[in-house]
């Protein structure tokens, strides 16, 4: 039997994180054995004098690759993953963890760029989280200041990185035209199904979704 990951995209401040937790935890309240990626933890130390932010952030600061070879290896029924971290308030790497795997294990990846993680042949549905751009700007200002980090650095983060490289990731890899699933997650606590696409859903993700997501009234 293959195993099947689950990718939550959107720009940042949509609500990945909150939504990927909220997927992994019906999803072993429906009996199955999710584990969570975060590509943030797939982090680069950069130099961000040494060329455009935008590029930079968008080229550089995440290491695609090695997160693809992860998703290779649980295709593969490995029986653990080595995975990094990063501590994003002091810019440096954490040690590596071992996370273990169940046989039927559920992979679930939430972060920016999903489109751009080699996956092979892979099985993967692609969640798109849809938020307008004032109110996941407001959402991610209020997570960055609650964790520490001075406003002013966070806008300057958002105008000279997050927004312009979301915006070529967009016009390059049409994460929202092409996902499985497009949700409105305007409001983190009362997510809405918005579309499903041509593709057919697993049948795990399916049974799931009325609970996660229900669908906006017409």
């Amino acid at each position: 039997m293959s195993r099947h990951v689950v990718a939550v995209d959107g720009i940042d401040g949509s609500g990945k994180s909150t939504f990927a937790g909220r997927l992994v935890a019906t999803l072993a309240t429906a009996g199955h054995h999710p584990v969570l990626l975060r590509v943030d933890d797939f982090r680069r130390i950069i130099d961000w004098s040494s060329a455009d932010e935008a590029t930079l952030y968008y080229e550089r600061y995440f290491d695609l690759d090695a997160l693809g070879g992860v998703v290779q290896a649980f295709a593969a029924h490995a029986t653990t993953l080595e995975l990094p971290g990063f501590d994003g308030i002091s810019g440096q790497p954490l040690p590596p963890r071992q996370l273990p795997l169940e046989p039927e294990a559920i992979l679930v990846i939430e972060g920016v760029f999903i489109r751009r993680i080699p996956s092979g042949t892979t099985p993967v549905s692609h969640i798109y989280l849809s938020a307008p751009g004032s109110v996941a700007r407001q959402q991610l200002v209020a997570r960055d200041v609650a964790r520490g980090r001075g406003r002013d650095d966070i806008e300057r983060r958002l105008d000279r990185r997050y927004l312009p490289g979301q915006a070529r990731y967009h016009a390059e890899c049409d994460p929202r035209g092409r996902a499985d699933l497009v949700v409105d997650n305007s409001d983190y606590a009362a997510p809405l199904l918005l579309s499903i696409g041509a593709t057919p859903l697993p049948l795990f993700l399916s049974r799931v979704l009325p609970a996660l997501v229900p669908r906006r009234p017409d």
